[in-house]
């Protein structure tokens, strides 16, 4: 009597069944991002990745915990102006970073806005350069609230300068609405508000600003630490 068969199903026996798995834990995090990182729902990346949403809740328990996940990515991503000659320079480049972090991910600004708690993810990029600015002579008070105040700043513009360039269903910009509803006056809307806008002047107002007075705010952090 033959024993193939048996001889087969034992060596089947520690064999995982059924179809691989088609995504990963990068995978989702990426179609959460491309939908955009403050309106996806789970619902949307599994349509996504093409697979039903308990497939995502068996990586991401819930949508905060992908949220939570896209802000380590947007994070990781950020050059942090530690090394800058001087204070203005510092606060210069930290702007230029947030407006383009903003455009690699659109809809942070927003998120960042209206969801304080994942401000943490900033945090210890954060720590790099209040003690950078406490080099150039800042308390940490006044550090902290010099880049809450450009941060602000930069994260309100552009969530303005985002919705100039959104597109209605009929494929008409919000900016093109801009240009017919307001043909004199004092802001005629004009190409550059699709870009920065008055961004630039505004940052230009307040760090020079603050070379002459600087607001300050409690901060945990202290001057020995920043030395340390």
């Amino acid at each position: 009597m033959s024993t193939d068969s048996g001889t087969a199903t034992k060596k089947n026996a520690g064999r995982k069944t059924g179809p691989k798995p088609r995504f990963d834990f990068d995978d989702v995090v990426d179609a959460a991002i491309s939908l955009g990182i403050d309106t996806f729902t789970i619902s949307a990346v599994a349509g996504e990745l093409g697979v039903a949403a308990p497939a995502v809740y068996r990586i991401f328990d819930s949508r905060e915990a992908l949220s939570h996940a896209c802000l380590e990515r947007a994070t990781s991503s950020i050059t942090w102006p530690s090394d800058a000659p001087d204070w203005r320079t510092l606060l210069r480049r930290w702007c230029d970073e947030a407006w383009e972090l903003c455009e690699r991910f659109p809809g942070i600004d927003k998120l960042l806005m209206t969801t304080t708690s994942l401000f943490a993810h900033f945090e210890q990029g954060y720590a790099t350069v209040v003690i950078r600015l406490c080099e150039f002579g800042y308390s940490p008070g006044q550090a902290a609230f010099a880049l809450d105040l450009l941060t602000d700043m930069v994260l309100a513009s552009h969530m303005n300068i985002a919705g100039l360039r959104t597109v209605d269903e009929n494929g008409r910009s919000e900016f093109s609405k801009s240009m017919e509803a307001f043909t004199s006056g004092l802001f005629v809307p004009d190409e550059s508000w699709t870009e920065r806008g008055f961004l630039d002047k505004k940052l230009d107002f307040i760090i020079d600003g603050l070379a002459n007075k600087r607001p300050e705010v409690e901060s945990e952090l202290t001057i020995t630490e920043t030395r340390a």
